[in-house]
C-alpha cells in the first residue's frame, strides 16, 4: 500500500474515532444533563415539602403556646384568697367573681383542648405529654377551686399548701413546654 492511501486511511480513520467520540461525549454529557435536572427537581420538591411542613408545625406550636398561656393565667387566676369577702365587697359580687373564673377557665380549657387534640400527630410526643399533664393539673385545680367553700379548717391549711405546690408546678410545667417547643423549632429548622 503506497504511503499515501495509509495516510489517508490514518485520517479517515482518525476522523471516524473523533466523530464517534464526540457523539459518545454528547449523548453522555445529555444524560448528565438530564439527571442533574432531575436530582434538581427532587431536591426543589423536597424543600418545598419541608418549607411547608415547617411553617405547619410552627402554626400548631403557636396556636399551642397561645392556648397554654390563656389557660395558665385562667388557672392561676383561680385563688380564693383573690375571692375572700372583706368589708368593700358583697357577698353576691364574690360569687359572681367565682362563676366568672370559672366559666373562663372552662372556655380556655375547651381551646386548649381542641388545639392540642386535634394537632396532635404534628407535633413531637414530648410536647404532647407536657401538654396533656398540664392539662390535669389544670383540671385538678379547678376541682379543688369549685370545694374550697366546703372545706372544713384544717382542710383549708391543707389546701393552702397545695395551692402554693400548685401553683408552682404549673410555672414549672410552663417553662418545660416553652423549653421543648423552642427544642422543636430548632430541630425543624436545622432539618429543613
Amino acid at each position: 500500500m503506497a504511503p499515501e492511501v495509509a495516510l489517508i486511511f490514518s485520517g479517515l480513520f482518525t476522523m471516524i474515532v473523533t466523530l464517534v467520540l464526540a457523539v459518545l461525549g454528547w449523548r453522555v454529557k445529555d444524560s448528565q444533563d438530564s439527571k442533574i435536572a432531575n436530582l434538581k427537581s427532587e431536591l426543589d420538591r423536597r424543600l418545598h415539602v419541608q418549607k411547608f411542613t415547617f411553617e405547619k408545625e410552627f402554626d400548631i406550636l403557636s396556636q399551642l403556646w397561645e392556648t397554654f398561656v390563656d389557660l395558665r393565667e385562667s388557672t392561676l387566676a383561680l385563688n380564693p384568697a383573690i375571692d375572700s369577702p372583706n368589708w368593700y365587697t358583697p357577698e353576691d359580687q364574690i360569687e359572681n367573681q367565682q362563676r366568672k373564673r370559672l366559666a373562663l377557665l372552662e372556655k380556655n380549657f375547651s381551646r386548649f383542648f381542641d388545639v392540642y387534640e386535634k394537632n396532635r400527630p404534628f407535633y413531637p410526643p414530648q410536647i404532647y405529654n407536657i401538654v396533656e399533664r398540664f392539662g390535669i393539673m389544670a383540671k385538678w385545680r379547678e376541682l379543688n377551686y369549685a370545694i374550697y367553700d366546703d372545706l372544713d379548717k384544717s382542710a383549708r391549711v391543707k389546701y393552702w399548701g397545695w395551692l402554693q405546690d400548685s401553683s408552682k408546678k404549673i410555672l414549672e410545667v410552663n417553662n418545660e413546654l416553652c423549653e421543648a417547643i423552642r427544642a422543636s423549632n430548632k430541630i425543624a429548622m436545622t432539618s429543613h
